[in-house]
């Protein structure tokens, strides 16, 4: 004998008149608020942007340049090395005291 099913079962109506696998709008409000938290922990874990080079490494660089390009002037002989090259090594150095195993 063959039970008769009713409307709900029929039509895989739950309790409160979803269908089955249907959310609710209070299930989808929470699933939203669960997803916003999912995006702001993944901002929150993110890298910052890359930034500036510290200054002292700058003017590190800087400072090397003048001496390879005053050690080339010296090398080719002849040249007369640029005052002010040698007034902007003098002003970084007062500048940055050394720093150990930097080497630019």
């Amino acid at each position: 004998m063959k039970e008769e099913k009713t409307i709900q079962e029929e039509l895989k109506l739950q309790p409160d008149g979803r269908r089955l696998g249907e959310m609710s709008e209070a299930d989808l409000d929470v699933l939203r608020e669960l997803e916003d938290r999912d995006e702001d922990e993944e901002r929150s874990m993110m890298k910052p942007p890359t930034g500036l080079m510290p200054k002292w490494l700058l003017e590190e660089k800087r400072k090397s340049a003048i001496r390879q390009a005053v050690n080339r002037y010296f090398m080719a002989g002849g040249y007369q090395i640029p005052i002010e090259w040698i007034e902007e090594y003098n002003q970084i150095v007062a500048r940055n005291p050394v720093r150990p195993g930097i080497q630019c």
